[in-house]
C-alpha cells in the first residue's frame, strides 16, 4: 500500500487562504481522524531556528501553526508547541517569529525543551537523548520550512526534527558527525523514526533557496506539502525543486535502512501534480563536500577538497554568536577580529547557520576551484 502525500497551493499567507489550504491537505491524506488517537495531547513542533521575523523565511510561519492548531484544536484535548533553536533566548524567538502571538491567540501551552529521554530502536546505532515533549506525546506534528541547508542539501520534514534534540546536545552531536554527512544522516534519520511523527506539514508558500538554512534568498513557491510518511514528503519536494531525491543525504541513507516512502513506487501524490508546481530554476545551496579517502591522508584532503567557513572582518558585529555554537571551540578573538582555527575546525558550518550578520562566507581552496572545473559534479558524494 502506497503512503499519500498531499501537494496544496497557497499563494500567500492571508489566513482566509491558509486555512483552508491547510484543511485541504490533511483531508486528502485521510483527515483529522487518521492524525488523532482517542483523546490525544498534540505537540507542534515547528521550525524556530533564531529570532528572525516571518518574511525571512528562516522559521515557519506563524500562520502554518495558526492553521493546523485551529483544525486539530476541536478534536484534541490540550496543544502545546516547543523547539530548540540553534541561537538566542527562546522567549525572544519566539516572540520575533510571531509565534508568541499565535499561542496565545489560541490557548496554546507553549514548551522550551529542557528534559530529555533516553532511546534506543531495534536496529539503531544510536543511543538517542531527545526532548521528554516529543517522546511522550501521543500525536507529534511536524511543521518544518522549505529551506536549503548547505550542509545537508535540504531541510525539510526528517530534518526539522533534529530540533527535537535538546541545546546543547546539538553541538555534541555536530562534533561526533564532524564532516562525516552519512552518519549525521543516519542520526537524522534514526531522530525520525523513533518520534514517528503523526503528520509533516511543510510550509512551502515562500521557501529559502540557495545558501540556507539561514542566510539563502526567500522564494515564492506557493504550496504546502503533508503526508503522514516525513521520508516521503521529503521526496516529493526535493522533485518539485528540481533536486534527486537521491541526493538527499537522509533519503539516500534511509533507503539503505530499506524504510518505506523512499521510493517514486511507494508514493501516491495527491492534489496538485509535481509538474504544475514546479520549480524552475531552484538555487541549490553549494554543498561543501564529504572527507574521504585513508586515514593518513584525510589531513591533506581536508585542506585541499573541503570548503571552510570564512569570516568577513567588515561584516562581523562580535555577537560572538558562532563561538557560542562551534561544537570544536576553533574561534577566537585575536586582536579585534575574530579568527578560526581550521586544524581544530570539523567544517559543520554551524557558525555560518547561526551568524545573523551574513559574516561567514564558504570558501573553497584553490586546489578544489580547479578540480570542480574539471568535475562540475563533484559535491563529495559517495
Amino acid at each position: 500500500m502506497k503512503t499519500k502525500v498531499a501537494i496544496v497551493s497557497c499563494k500567500d499567507y492571508e489566513r482566509k487562504n491558509v486555512l483552508p489550504a491547510v484543511a485541504k491537505c490533511v483531508d486528502l491524506c485521510g483527515g483529522v481522524a487518521s492524525i488523532l488517537k482517542k483523546d490525544p495531547h498534540v505537540f507542534l513542533k515547528p521550525n524556530l531556528l533564531m529570532a528572525k521575523p516571518p518574511e525571512k523565511a528562516t522559521t515557519t510561519h506563524p500562520e502554518i501553526v495558526f492553521a493546523v492548531a485551529s483544525l486539530l484544536k476541536e478534536h484534541s484535548a490540550s496543544m502545546s508547541m516547543g523547539d530548540s533553536p540553534a541561537l538566542g533566548v527562546y522567549s525572544n524567538v519566539l516572540k520575533k517569529t510571531g509565534m508568541e502571538k499565535i499561542a496565545q491567540e489560541l490557548g496554546i501551552s507553549l514548551v522550551e525543551f529542557q528534559e530529555s529521554l533516553s532511546r534506543k530502536l531495534p536496529d539503531g546505532i544510536f543511543h538517542l537523548e531527545l526532548a521528554k515533549e516529543c517522546l511522550e506525546t501521543s500525536c507529534l506534528i511536524n511543521l518544518p520550512k522549505l529551506k536549503t541547508h548547505s550542509q545537508m542539501l535540504m531541510t525539510l520534514a526528517v530534518k526539522n526534527l533534529f530540533g527535537c534534540v535538546v541545546g546543547t546536545r546539538k553541538v555534541n552531536w555536530h562534533f561526533r558527525s564532524g564532516i562525516d554527512y552519512h552518519y549525521f544522516a543516519r542520526l537524522l534519520v534514526e531522530i525520525c523514526l523513533a518520534l514517528k511523527p503523526a503528520y509533516n506539514l511543510v510550509d512551502g508558500i515562500i521557501g529559502m533557496q540557495g545558501d540556507g538554512p539561514n542566510h539563502g534568498d526567500p522564494r515564492a513557491m506557493g504550496i504546502l506539502v503533508g503526508g503522514e510518511n516525513p521520508f516521503a514528503v521529503d521526496f516529493v519536494i526535493c522533485r518539485i525543486v528540481g533536486i534527486d531525491p537521491g541526493e538527499l543525504f537522509t533519503i539516500k541513507m534511509a533507503r539503505k535502512m530499506d524504510v518505506f516512502g523512499t521510493r517514486e513506487e511507494e508514493i501516491d501524490i495527491v492534489g496538485e501534480s509535481i509538474e504544475n508546481v514546479y520549480a524552475k530554476n531552484f538555487i541549490r545551496p553549494k554543498n561543501h563536500p564529504l572527507l574521504f579517502g585513508p586515514p593518513f591522508l584525510r589531513k591533506s584532503l581536508r585542506k585541499h577538497f573541503t570548503a571552510k567557513p570564512l569570516i568577513v572582518d567588515s561584516e562581523c558585529k562580535k555577537c560572538m554568536a558562532c563561538q557560542k555554537i562551534c561544537p570544536a571551540q576553533a574561534i577566537y578573538m585575536k586582536g579585534e577580529n575574530l579568527q578560526i582555527s581550521y586544524q581544530d575546525c570539523i567544517r559543520c558550518f554551524c557558525c555560518q547557520e547561526v551568524c545573523p550578520h551574513k559574516a561567514i562566507l564558504t570558501q573553497e581552496s584553490k586546489v578544489l576551484q580547479i578540480f570542480k572545473k574539471f568535475f562540475p559534479d563533484y559535491s563529495g558524494k559517495a
